[in-house]
């Protein structure tokens, strides 16, 4: 019967287009792009300012003095996150503590690169600071300055404070995770915590940021939204190496899989518990 056999081939090529159809509109899942590496996070390449950098940057000093630009001042300490001089110091010091978190921030990763060791106290203080609001906490891009200083001076003490207050509720929490400072955030704590070899960290860094982040049970009505899963994945990205690169520095061992690494941990778990 010539009909029928016509009507399930159109069945079969309308099925087919359906199926292509919903192929296009559908959005593919995000692919996983992280590698199996171990990467030290990246550090400023810090290098003495020639005469040009010198007087290009000291021309912005100028003109923020000038014309009162937080601008200008903000651009002339984040050119000396990469390039150092004795004469820029006082600038570096001056502003360490500013009102302002971007001349803040900036101020305390010049004090890192021109190795201004003797801030160590202060920017612990700031690291530290208990706001008047006892619902606030020190804005996120300022705390990871302090993170990047400490961690690149090598200074020790606040692992527990690093891990526990700014890297785990960091990756716990969308809001903090989609703000522009999320990634150096990451960058520091993980530069910081393998530095320091500190151990407690490294469950968690199994278990939560070396595999592909997703929801355990996708249809828990509890699970966070699809933007806090859209940003954890984007910082897993960036991050899964310097991860690799912390559980080499701490445990010297290096395994491809989060299953190798969890099999290993599971016979070497006490080692690596929070001392109490």
């Amino acid at each position: 019967m010539p009909h029928r056999k016509t009507a399930a081939v159109l069945t079969i090529l309308l099925a087919g287009a359906s199926a292509t159809a919903a192929a296009i509109l559908l959005p593919e899942p995000p692919r996983a792009a992280a590698g199996s590496v171990a990467e030290e996070p990246p550090l400023p390449t810090v290098l003495p300012a020639n005469a040009d950098e010198k007087l290009q940057t000291d021309d912005l000093l100028k003109k923020a003095e000038a014309e009162k630009s937080d601008a200008h001042l903000i651009d002339a300490l984040g050119r000396m996150i990469e390039r150092k001089h004795a004469d820029w110091v006082p600038v570096i010091r001056k502003n360490i503590e500013a009102a302002d978190q971007d001349i803040s921030s900036a101020a305390i990763r010049a004090a890192a690169s021109h190795d201004l060791r003797d801030e160590e106290k202060r920017v612990r203080k700031i690291l530290r600071a208990k706001p008047k609001d006892k619902n606030a906490k020190v804005p996120g891009k300022i705390a990871a300055a302090c993170i990047d200083y400490l961690g690149r001076l090598g200074f020790g003490g606040e692992e527990e404070y690093v891990f526990e207050e700014q890297l785990r509720a960091l990756i716990g929490d969308e809001r903090r995770m989609k703000q522009p400072w999320s990634a150096e955030m990451v960058r520091a704590c993980i530069h910081y915590l393998g530095k320091q070899k500190y151990k407690p960290c490294v469950p968690f860094m199994i278990d939560e940021m070396l595999g592909e982040p997703h929801p355990e049970n996708p249809n828990d009505p509890k699970n966070p939204p699809a933007s806090y899963w859209e940003a954890r994945h984007k910082s897993w990205q960036e991050s899964e190496g310097w991860v690799r690169w912390l559980l080499k520095e701490i445990a010297g061992q290096e395994y491809r899989t989060v299953r190798e690494w969890q099999a290993w941990l599971k016979l070497n778990k006490k080692d690596f518990e929070k001392k109490k």
